[in-house]
């Protein structure tokens, strides 16, 4: 067993985990990444068989790209107007300067209460996208830190059967 690519795929792991928070770090990308690494240096047998790398690959994919449409798909079915996806996006970015990592959640709720109550929305409907941005966040990291808990739980695993195979 490669000990340099059990450090290196751990890093990316923890890293992973890391970009499940922070939208700077790709997390789904990151661990498919450790997986990968196991893959080629497993022989891509066992845990890390062509077929579950093929597999984790598309759900790296999917939630990569979903995480992007998430929360503004929640933001417009809770009502939101272009005012209050800027303001989402703007308190995003505040919220992770200021208060890191959930000011990412919050700075965006906020950001978007506030676009809405600039583009002359009542409080009840800034609210309500606020609501929507906030929704599709959770959701985005929870659909993140599954596929995470995916890739680790194969990860650990090819690593423990190398280490037994030696």
């Amino acid at each position: 067993m490669n000990t340099g690519a059990v450090i290196v795929g751990s890093t990316l792991i923890i890293l992973g985990l890391a970009g499940c928070f922070l939208p700077v770090l790709p997390g789904p990308t990151l661990c498919f990444g450790a997986l990968l690494l196991m893959g080629l240096v497993s022989g891509f047998e066992g845990p890390t068989s062509v077929t579950v790398m093929m597999v984790t690959g598309a759900i790296t994919a999917v939630v990569s790209v979903v995480d992007y449409f998430v929360p503004i798909l929640g933001a417009r079915q809770f009502g939101a107007t272009r005012w209050g996806l800027w303001g989402a996006v703007l308190g995003l970015v505040a919220g992770l300067a200021l208060f890191p990592p959930f000011g990412l959640i919050v700075g965006a709720l906020v950001g978007a209460v506030i676009g809405e109550l600039g583009g002359g929305k009542d409080i009840g409907a800034a609210l309500r996208a606020g609501a929507g941005v906030f929704i599709g966040g959770v959701l985005s990291l929870v659909l993140k830190l599954a596929a995470w808990g995916v890739m680790t739980y194969y990860f650990i695993s090819a690593v423990l059967r190398c280490y037994a195979t030696e």
